[in-house]
């Protein structure tokens, strides 16, 4: 396996217009198209989709930043940026050119006998200053300017030389239990082969992410060679940050660490195989002691029937009693087309957040 690519795939920013200055007018006269809760531009603008909620008079762009080429390096988001600024202006709305300012953070200084007051006049205490921490950003005009970046996928592309193993990845990432987090997995029409596994809120609403058969879905690639995974950060209007944060690469690779590591720390130790490796395995673990004969017949049972749609052969007791097993010793039987695969899922993990291609795109 390598890791082909890293880097951004897809964001959307986003800017709130005076009340009753010109762009709030241009818009409504341009966003024609209606959508779910917003109106948007019937073409494309420098590859982003742009739209607009009267009521909150927020306009946004949504789109891949780095086009056709592929993903983005996080570096050159501030250049598409500005490319998307220009031609949205262009087509007669001028956006505010000011954006949030930063309160503190980098290249501002909060002084150490600074004194902030509420509206009232009465001194607000100030939390110590914690340089690891994000900036928090204040409206410079009121309620207008540029609103920050309200979506961020961060990507790496994990090649495979045969499909086996990327199979096996996918039914490792859909099999392996997170805590608090839900799963839905989407799995190919008349068959077993995972396709896409979504990572969803404890609520099962809320996407977090996706593990996904990119080569499949773009048709670039044989099934299960071309597989991304992706962190799918939304952030609320309150939380949303400037360009030159997400610019910085580290933001980026911790953001998509910090999205997958509790599925690293779950896949450790996870060995997916095909039914003959597992089998091996298997006896490798009962002769040295860690593992029961009557514990290696039930779980082999256990993946087999499992696989098959068929659990309705064991009882329920049974059936999670077996399961435990399997989860215990880390056995997961991927949905490959040859009967020979193993692959360490810790491993992958690794080596998808230590890749040399972050900043590269």
């Amino acid at each position: 396996m390598s890791v082909a690519a890293a880097g951004v795939d897809t964001w959307s920013v986003a800017w709130y217009l005076r009340e009753g200055s010109s762009a709030v007018g241009a818009m409504e006269h341009l966003a024609t198209d209606r959508a779910a809760r917003a109106r948007l531009l019937p073409e494309s603008v420098a590859g982003h989709r742009v739209g607009w909620f009267p009521g909150s008079r927020m306009v946004f762009a949504e789109g891949r930043p780095g086009g056709d080429l592929g993903l983005s390096d996080p570096g050159d988001l501030p250049g598409v940026l500005k490319v998307l600024r220009d031609s949205i202006r262009d087509r007669g709305v001028a956006l505010p050119e000011y954006d949030y300012r930063p309160a503190y953070g980098p290249g501002s200084q909060r002084p150490d006998d600074a004194v902030f007051r509420d509206r009232k006049g009465r001194p607000v205490p100030l939390a110590p200053r914690v340089r690891s921490a994000p900036p928090k950003f204040r409206r410079s005009l009121g309620d207008t300017g540029f609103a920050g970046v309200r979506r961020l996928d961060s990507t790496v592309d994990l090649h495979f030389e045969g499909s086996g193993e990327g199979l096996a990845v996918l039914s490792g990432v859909a099999a392996v239990p997170m805590a608090r987090i839900a799963k839905k997995v989407q799995r190919e029409v008349g068959g077993r082969r995972v396709e896409t596994v979504w990572l969803l809120g404890s609520s099962g609403r809320a996407v977090l992410g996706r593990w996904y058969d990119k080569g499949l879905e773009s048709g670039s690639h044989a099934r299960g060679v071309r597989i991304r995974p992706e962190d799918q950060r939304r952030f609320a209007k309150g939380a949303r940050v400037p360009v030159d944060v997400v610019a910085d690469t580290s933001y980026v690779r911790d953001s998509f660490v910090r999205r997958f590591e509790p599925l690293w720390q779950a896949s450790k130790g996870v060995l997916v195989g095909a039914l003959n490796d597992l089998a091996e395995r298997v006896v490798e673990l009962v002769e040295d002691g860690d593992m029961t004969p009557g514990e290696a017949k039930g779980a082999l049972a256990h993946l087999v029937l499992d696989a098959g749609g068929q659990d309705r052969l064991q009882s329920r007791r049974t059936w999670y009693r077996d399961r435990s097993v399997c989860r215990k010793h880390g056995l997961v039987l991927a949905d490959a087309d040859s009967d020979r695969v193993s692959v360490d899922l810790g491993e992958v993990m690794e080596e998808a957040f230590d890749a040399d291609v972050w900043g590269e795109g």
